[in-house]
């Protein structure tokens, strides 16, 4: 059981966009999640945001506050995965506070699978009925406390589910693990050599646990690291960007931008750009 004392401190955020955060969790290497993130609309004209295809669920508080700050509809959601581009178009004044699984581990420990939950026309759920119960602690404070209070506490009783991750190795697990901490940026073949595996036995056990290919997944990774890096520049060096990245060259780089999101790279970190110059004003 995780201490009850656990505080988990808010510093400058991982990444920032609009009314978009999240910050890392220190130690994430031994737990099964690894990030907190939240976002809050806007009073009156909220931010329609673009939710990047992706392959790590998320259980969080979506409630909703009043002008008078009066907090109500609070519901524990599961946000993802989605393996294409969705947009989220939040109410005037909903919060959503969330905490990221590992999805190697989300299946074993918290009875979500990435095959049954991964949504593709919306990307928010009702959670599973086991996870409302175990986050009662996280649903009560989500009538009045903070934000940020909120996310504690919710990473505290996910934390209690289970302080690290089992000992119980598998490759399709450490084959996504790698994936991740490469930013997608290895070969199926590579991580079949390093996990002693035939890659043709690692991509049939990697799809019955993540729903995708090893492939797919290390594209998503490798798109969204290109957009996040895009964001800090007004001038991106685009050949410089996609190489970082781990496209082979620019034209990669645009040819997989438009297969998984319609659009160029250029034209993504417009309108990033626009909704961060948006969410200041």
């Amino acid at each position: 059981m995780v201490d009850r004392q656990f505080a988990y401190e808010f510093n400058d955020p991982a990444h920032r966009l609009g009314q978009y955060r999240a910050w890392d969790i220190p130690g994430s290497e031994a737990l099964p999640l690894d990030l907190i993130w939240i976002s809050i609309a806007d009073s009156r004209s909220p931010a329609s945001h673009r939710v990047l295809p992706h392959g790590e669920p998320s259980i969080g508080i979506l409630r909703r506050r009043d002008r008078d700050g009066g907090i109500s509809n609070i519901r524990l959601v599961l946000c993802g995965p989605s393996r294409q581009s969705i947009w989220y178009r939040p109410n005037p004044r909903e919060e959503l506070i969330a905490v990221r699984l590992k999805p190697e581990w989300s299946a074993d420990i918290f009875d979500i699978s990435p095959v049954d939950t991964r949504c593709l026309g919306s990307n928010m759920l009702d959670a599973p009925r086991g996870i409302v119960d175990r986050c009662s602690d996280t649903l009560k404070a989500a009538e009045s406390a903070a934000a940020h209070d909120v996310a504690r506490i919710l990473l505290f009783d996910l934390l209690s589910q289970a302080n690290k991750t089992p000992t119980m190795h598998a490759p399709e697990r450490d084959a996504m693990a790698l994936i991740r901490q490469m930013s997608g940026q290895v070969k199926a073949r590579e991580l079949a050599q390093m996990l002693d595996i035939s890659e043709r036995h690692l991509r049939r056990r990697f799809r019955s646990l993540a729903g995708c290919s090893p492939k797919f997944y290390a594209r998503q990774l490798r798109l969204s690291s290109a957009v996040i890096a895009a964001e800090n520049s007004d001038h991106p060096h685009w050949a410089q960007l996609a190489y970082a990245s781990g496209f082979h060259d620019q034209a990669h780089m645009i040819n997989e931008f438009k297969a998984m999101l319609g659009l160029t790279p250029s034209e993504v970190q417009k309108e990033r750009r626009a909704l961060a110059a948006f969410c200041n004003i």
